[in-house]
């Protein structure tokens, strides 16, 4: 696990943000994350894909939203 968060910078700091948000008992949506990392739509899609995947994350979904 550790060699995955490690692998890229958009990876780590990414684990961090959902750390800081399991801490703060927030969720945030990938338009936000988006805008935080200055990445691509995209690029933060798939890690969230990955994440759930590997069931490191809690994806609430509504209408159009993740």
């Amino acid at each position: 696990m550790q060699r995955y968060f490690n692998s890229t910078l958009l990876r780590n700091v990414f684990a961090r943000i959902c750390n800081y948000a399991y801490t703060v008992n927030q969720f945030y949506t990938i338009s936000y994350v988006t805008k935080e990392l200055r990445s691509t739509r995209q690029a933060i899609s798939l890690i969230v894909d990955e994440y759930e995947n590997e069931g490191w994350l809690n994806i609430h979904r509504r209408a159009n939203k993740v």
